[in-house]
């Protein structure tokens, strides 16, 4: 991941993140980088930092499934791209 400037200043609700699957979870393809739009993120208040997130899945065939992400399958931060929250 380089140089790790992902944290709670950073990922934020609405931001669009790619991750990897857990290779406990036993992927078909290990090495496939998902894309999700956080919608709510897990901080620890010992550390003052994000643990993980939630996100609603962007890939085709699997949009608008939820699934938690842990901080260390977040692969980027796609800076630019921010999707606006559903409301209700």
């Amino acid at each position: 991941m380089g140089e790790n400037k992902l944290n709670y200043r950073t990922l934020q609700v609405g931001k669009i993140i790619t991750y990897k699957m857990l290779l406990r979870d036993q992927p078909k393809n290990p090495n496939k980088i998902w894309r999700g739009c956080i919608s709510k993120v897990y901080a620890s208040e010992y550390y003052h930092d994000v643990v993980g997130v939630s996100v609603e899945i962007l890939e085709p065939g699997f949009e608008g499934e939820n699934e938690i992400v842990l901080y260390c399958q977040i692969e980027t931060l796609e800076e630019d791209k921010t999707r606006a929250t559903r409301k209700g």
